[in-house]
């Protein structure tokens, strides 16, 4: 299939589906079997190489070889693609437990409505409640917080959100209902806050177990396969580069210039870090050769961000280079590779970026530790064993994110999941 055919089933304007059309579709996903959904998924992961090279503009006599990439990458991109055909799934059962949870457990610490008159007095207060609970608990995924908060913003927004819904709890344990409303008001707002909040556990759950599986598998396959990887995230920049001619796309849901400048940065730490270990030729002299040589490589790739950052159309020739880059790396002729002198950073700024991801990772931390030497109410039980644990993580995230460059690409995988849910 040409460019031109592919570029108009890919932009083709084709009209937005109705909610009850995009809620068909969602039930009938939902009702296939998972043998079925993997040999789908499975179908259309080879199915988007092949659409990848064409749009990458690669001569048919190249597609056995990156058949053979797609197949070593397969293991390690299959289980997250399958993932994301259960995520609505897992969100809904989340919703349900979430009802079930928050109208049941406050009977543990609150008076239960007695009868049925006061039962349906609590349901019709806790119905907008709830409403109103789950849509603020739904809102980073909307395309509107995606575009405001970014990745990160929206997983602070949705913990954040949890704490509130804990706090709501905690208060109306201690105060009961707010203006002298009375004990049915009570547990009808703990029953919405309760459902939010089981709501909320349940999205950073997925969004745990998804970030997890993501960098894990991610690390195995550049770990083993570093040279399939690389030809990976080359052909995704050359895909995003078919996009990048000068026009306006109001029909495609991604930025090709950012989306390229992620892959190249990807494809050139896989070139410096992991090629040589792949490589690896069991000898000193020639792995610093070899060193200086992947340095070399990954330098080259990093010059391309300069024009693509600048550049409001494809620069040809260069596109060309990089072409030829991915055709050498693909058939393992690393001689065809395109280089350029490597540049090191000083050790000034490397310890200035030491320090700034200390004063940043570590501020939580210290910030809980203070609370619970002097005492503050509220800060002496377990929420502040919560706060030293949060903490903790957010200054172990923090050197992740700044040094290990596998998780910092896929920190934000959680976008994966609202995409999944527009789509």
């Amino acid at each position: 299939m040409g460019n031109a055919a592919l570029e108009s089933q890919v932009l083709g304007a084709s009209e937005e589906p109705s909610r009850r059309e995009r809620l068909r579709r969602w039930l009938a996903r939902a009702a296939r079997s998972p043998w079925k959904v993997w040999r789908e998924v499975r179908t259309a992961y080879f199915r988007e190489w092949e659409v990848n090279r064409s749009l990458a503009d690669l001569p048919e006599s190249a597609a056995p070889v990156l058949k053979r990439h797609a197949t070593v990458l397969a293991p390690t991109a299959l289980p997250i693609r399958l993932l994301d055909e259960y995520v609505a799934s897992w969100l809904v059962l989340s919703a349900l437990a979430g009802i079930a949870v928050g109208l049941t457990a406050p009977q543990a610490w609150l008076d239960r409505p007695s009868g049925g008159s006061e039962w349906v007095q609590t349901l019709a207060v806790w119905l907008p409640l709830a409403a109103l609970a789950g849509a603020i608990t739904l809102a980073p995924l909307t395309e509107r917080a995606h575009r405001v908060l970014g990745q990160r913003g929206k997983f602070l927004l949705a913990a954040g959100t949890g704490g509130i819904w804990v706090t709501i709890l905690i208060s109306l344990e201690h105060w009961g209902a707010p203006f002298g409303l009375g004990g049915v008001t009570a547990y009808a707002a703990s029953a919405a806050a309760l459902a939010a909040a089981t709501m909320t556990a349940g999205f950073l759950a997925l969004i745990v177990v998804y970030v997890t599986l993501v960098y894990s598998l991610r690390r195995i396959a550049i770990a083993r396969y570093a040279d399939s990887v690389l030809v990976q995230s080359l052909l995704e920049v050359m895909t995003n580069l078919f996009f990048l001619d000068g026009r306006e796309h109001e029909g495609i849901a991604f930025d090709p210039r950012r989306e390229a400048v992620h892959s190249l940065e990807i494809a050139a730490v896989t070139a410096e870090r992991y090629l040589p270990r792949l490589l690896n030729p069991r000898d000193e002299a020639t792995a610093t050769w070899l060193r200086e040589r992947t340095a070399e490589w990954a330098s080259a790739l990093r010059a391309h961000k300069r024009w693509i950052l600048t550049e409001r159309a494809r620069d040809e020739k260069a596109v060309e280079r990089l072409r030829e880059t991915l055709r050498a790396v693909a058939d393992g002729d690393w001689n065809r590779v395109e280089r350029r002198p490597a540049y090191q950073a000083s050790r000034g700024s490397r310890v200035r970026v030491l320090a700034a991801t200390s004063l940043r990772g570590a501020a939580p931390l210290v910030a809980a530790i203070l609370l619970r030497v002097f005492d503050v109410p509220g800060f002496e039980g377990k929420i502040g064993d919560y706060a030293l644990v949060a903490g903790g993580a957010w200054l172990a995230l923090s050197f992740l994110a700044q040094y290990d460059p596998l998780f910092s690409a896929k920190i934000g995988a959680a976008a994966d999941i609202s995409k999944t849910l527009r789509g």
